[in-house]
């Protein structure tokens, strides 16, 4: 996928490992290039999606299909011609598109606001994004970059060992609280052997 979609040209034949991955790619292309598309059939076996711009008088539309022999998505019809202009509003957005595109922003800023991500968004795409939409995707960004974060905490152990195996004759004291059974990291002493 390029970085900006804003004039990718889809071909017929394309392929995709998953439905959602056509959808993603949709999403992107839609944001980037200010067309509120919408997904006129989106099932087990067939995704279709339309442009509902100039008053729903958009012609393009583009039809994807499992392929079972070879366990694939493959973009099978495509009338990529937009008779619509830019639009502001794109409906097809969503949250966990939107908190996939922001965990990177906000591994630098975690203090990020919702208005900070609706400019952001505005500046980037041109597009306004729903304060609902924002305020979900933030949450869903800063899960996955706290979920992060606790991960590395469960290794705590992990680096204790690692530590002493380097130092060997140091001093390691971890001390955890109990929280439902899962050991939460609270402090360390670490006491190195002077060689």
């Amino acid at each position: 996928m390029p970085k900006s979609m804003a004039n990718y040209k889809w071909e017929v034949g394309t392929v995709f490992l998953e439905n959602n991955h056509f959808k993603d790619a949709i999403r992107t292309y839609a944001i980037h290039a200010g067309r509120n598309m919408k997904f006129l059939k989106n099932d087990s076996k067939i995704v279709r999606v339309g442009c509902l711009g100039a008053q729903n008088k958009c012609q393009l539309s583009a039809y994807c299909s499992y392929v079972r022999s070879r366990k694939i998505w493959q973009l099978r019809k495509l009338l990529d011609v937009h008779c619509c202009t830019r639009e502001f509003k794109i409906n097809i957005i969503k949250a966990k598109w939107l908190s996939e595109t922001l965990d990177r922003t906000l591994i630098e800023n975690s203090k990020l606001k919702i208005n900070d991500v609706r400019q952001r968004a505005l500046r980037k795409w041109n597009t306004h994004v729903p304060i609902s939409i924002t305020r979900k995707a933030r949450t869903m960004a800063a899960d996955i970059v706290d979920g992060s974060f606790k991960e590395q905490y469960k290794r705590i152990y992990d680096y204790t060992h690692e530590l002493l195996k380097c130092n060997p004759g140091s001093t390691i004291k971890i001390k955890v609280e109990n929280d439902n059974d899962e050991a939460i990291f609270s402090e360390v002493l670490l006491l190195f052997k002077s060689m």
